[in-house]
């Protein structure tokens, strides 16, 4: 099986197998810093699968089916439509065979995730998708439409983006489609002005490193869910935003020192490439940074250009 592709274990073999075998992925996450999430994207038309098992969560989104699009078992094919959720996992997954041409999503998440989000939640962790195997949820559609962004600009938000992304389909899932009923806990407030100091500082130190949820969340002794809840309620933004926010004032600082390249500056920052860097700096203030330097540097210019004139005496009325 092809490294970093979403695998399931097929008992007639005893082996991991792709997903979809036989089948190559459009896109896929196979180069993301997303601990414990893989997303892929295909086109099928007439598959089979065999019956199989994972210990992960399988999300499936249909982005478009013709009109002969189903899928099931052969006894039980059910008509999909774009924009429905398929859910299985951890478990069993019976043989499915699909028909027609069907375009989709399909996300693995760890069951870790569903354990951060169970912290959050009163009746714990226990959720069966069998009986939600094919449902419609804008909020969940939004989260996997929004990693898949983020696949195809080359993961630019980094580990902290995955990690929070997949946090929130797990609550979400456990809130809205638990077979019992699901309630936030009696948490309430930000954090305290102690740790919410503690956290910016630690992220100054850290704005290079690839920055985890789950340290930043242990440094305040909180568990992820948490910790994101209560640093979204003091600062505005999710810890993703804030870290990406701050790594763009830095960059900003950076530009106006002449000998510090664009590569540089986005090896330095923590970007995985330069392209990473221009794109979520051109998010940030609405220009590239080369732009955002020369407007810098015409400034500069400009203003060394006055303050000599001024000391000559150019430019006066007579």
């Amino acid at each position: 099986m092809a490294s970093g592709r979403i695998g399931v274990y097929d008992s007639a073999t005893k082996r991991v197998i792709p997903l979809i075998a036989g089948v190559d992925p459009i896109h896929d996450s196979k180069d993301s810093p997303w601990p414990g999430i893989k997303m892929e994207h295909y086109q099928v038309e007439s598959v089979s699968t065999p019956e199989v098992s994972t210990s992960s969560f399988l999300a499936g989104l249909c982005l478009s089916a013709d009109d002969r699009a189903a899928l099931g078992s052969p006894s039980n094919c059910v008509r999909v439509k774009p924009e429905e959720m398929m859910v299985v996992g951890p478990g069993k997954i019976p043989a499915q065979e699909s028909i027609g041409n069907i375009e989709f999503l399909v996300m693995e998440i760890a069951p870790t995730y569903l354990t951060w989000a169970a912290e959050g939640l009163v009746t714990g962790d226990h959720f069966d998708p069998s009986a939600y195997w094919q449902f419609r949820d804008d909020q969940l559609r939004h989260i996997v439409l929004a990693m898949h962004h983020e696949l195809l600009a080359g993961f630019p938000s980094g580990r902290l983006f995955g990690e929070y992304m997949g946090l929130s389909f797990t609550t979400t899932l456990l809130t809205k489609h638990s077979p019992t009923a699901q309630r936030t806990s009696g948490y309430r407030g930000g954090l305290s002005p102690a740790k919410l100091r503690l956290v910016k500082a630690f992220v100054n130190e850290n704005l290079t490193s690839s920055l985890s949820l789950t340290d930043i969340a242990k440094l305040v002794q909180m568990g992820p869910c948490h910790f994101a809840r209560a640093f979204k309620e003091s600062t505005g933004l999710s810890p993703h935003q804030y870290v990406l926010r701050r790594r763009i004032d830095r960059a900003v600082e950076m530009l106006k020192d002449e000998r510090s390249s664009l590569a540089g500056i986005a090896y330095d920052l923590g970007f995985s490439s330069q392209g990473h860097f221009t794109t979520v700096f051109r998010k940030f203030t609405g220009t590239q940074p080369s732009n955002y330097r020369e407007h810098l540097l015409s400034s500069k210019q400009m203003s060394t250009w006055r303050s000599t004139q001024s000391a000559s005496g150019g430019g006066t009325s007579q």
